[in-house]
């Protein structure tokens, strides 16, 4: 990486770790949640937290089929490259010996 980006990705993650402090000491309250199977009393920004945790988790698996059907192209585009690449060597070799 870059020094320009490392300090971008640093003065982005020192914003977001602020944003959370401040989120956090703004909303001290607690909230009861009621999860199907347990209740939970937890603070907000913990709650706030694990939702945001949760949702990236979510969209990372969500990507994740994009992902490797992607890869997948690729390596058959690859297989049909080296092929292409072959018969036109076997052809260029056919055509100097059908001229001598």
């Amino acid at each position: 990486m870059t020094r320009i980006r490392k300090l971008f990705l640093l003065v982005l993650l020192l914003a977001a770790f602020v944003l959370a402090a401040g989120f956090a000491w703004l909303n001290p309250n607690s909230v009861t949640l009621d999860l199907g199977v347990a209740v939970v009393e937890t603070r907000i920004a913990y709650a706030f937290i694990a939702c945001f945790v949760l949702g990236w988790l979510l969209g990372l698996l969500a990507a994740l089929g994009w992902v490797v059907r992607l890869a997948g192209q690729g390596r058959r585009q690859k297989k049909a490259a080296r092929l292409a690449e072959a018969e036109a060597d076997s052809l260029r070799k056919l055509s100097i010996a059908d001229d001598g």
